[in-house]
């Protein structure tokens, strides 16, 4: 059962780190939008880009408040996602895996058994019907 768990965990893990790049992702795109809708938003506003102008787009552009949140709002949707993405698919593969023992096991059984009564038949003569 100890190496069921440490598959298990192990699984979880490398899962996680797969979709959880996908995630890194998701938040780079976010802040690369609030970059540019910030610098837009400036040149729109007063004709220039400086940082003067940058942080006075920040302070009184609504809009711009909502994209703020947008990188913290994928990070922890990333990782919760990511989390329940990474269990799940584990847990499949376990499901699977034992699947596949308990058909390799019955297969097993089926040749032992035909196998076992093959034997018995051919050395009986076969008689005319």
């Amino acid at each position: 059962m100890d190496k069921l768990n440490n598959t298990f965990n192990n699984n979880v893990k490398i899962m996680k780190f797969q979709v959880t790049k996908y995630a890194v992702y998701r938040v780079i795109i976010a802040v690369v939008a609030l970059v540019l809708a910030t610098l837009i938003s400036s040149y729109l506003q007063y004709d220039d880009i400086s940082l003067g102008h940058l942080v006075e787009s920040q302070k009184t552009n609504v809009t711009l408040w909502f994209l703020d949140a947008m990188p913290l709002i994928f990070a922890f949707w990333g990782q919760y996602t990511s989390s329940i993405m990474a269990y799940e698919a584990s847990a499949m593969v376990i499901d699977q895996t034992a699947d596949l023992k308990n058909l390799m096991v019955a297969l097993e059984y089926k040749a032992a058994h035909d196998a076992t009564h093959g034997r018995h038949r051919s050395s009986q003569p076969d008689t005319p019907a």
